[in-house]
């Protein structure tokens, strides 16, 4: 007795054969359409220089050490606002304007420089993010140096939800 033969896209056996390579083509897809949306910029362009630059970074903390350096850092998450209380050795003078770096962990374009002007009335160093969003990442890099240089205080802040996030850098 001869079985009859069907149609081949009915039969089960052969969708359950073609399962796995159709999952793998739509993965695939997906995965290149992930890869080209998202653009992960370098975190610095030139690594090289970098690590050439390392110990004339670190003899910037060692001289902050030596200054005996800190500062409260406190930056709102509703305008933007930042306030630095600068404390040193009695030997050092202060200068009139910082430079404030909030650094993203990954991503290059999220960075900003905040020039920080010294508020005789108040004493504390008073500047302005250009942009508030800082809630997309928890973690954050800050560095606070002087225009030339010669030190530079560094920390992570995490961005939490409370109005005013602050931390305290130590040299």
């Amino acid at each position: 007795m001869q079985k009859k033969s069907s149609i081949w896209y009915k039969e089960p056996w052969v969708w359950g054969l073609m399962a796995g390579p159709i999952i793998v083509i739509i993965a695939a897809m997906i995965t290149v359409y992930l890869a080209v949306k998202s653009d992960d910029g370098l975190v610095t362009d030139d690594y090289y220089k970098e690590g050439l630059e390392i110990n004339a970074i670190l003899e910037r903390s060692e001289k902050a050490k030596q200054l005996q350096l800190s500062a409260n850092v406190m930056i709102s998450h509703n305008n933007g606002e930042i306030r630095v209380f600068f404390q040193s050795s009695p030997d050092y003078t202060a200068p009139k304007d910082l430079k404030l770096s909030v650094v993203h962990p990954t991503r290059k374009g999220k960075d900003q420089i905040v020039a920080l002007a010294l508020d005789s009335a108040t004493g504390l160093y008073l500047g302005k993010l250009q942009s508030i969003n800082l809630a997309s990442q928890k973690q954050w890099k800050i560095l606070l140096e002087d225009n030339q240089k010669t030190w530079k205080l560094q920390g992570i802040w995490n961005a939490e939800a409370e109005e005013i996030g602050a931390l305290k850098l130590q040299g």
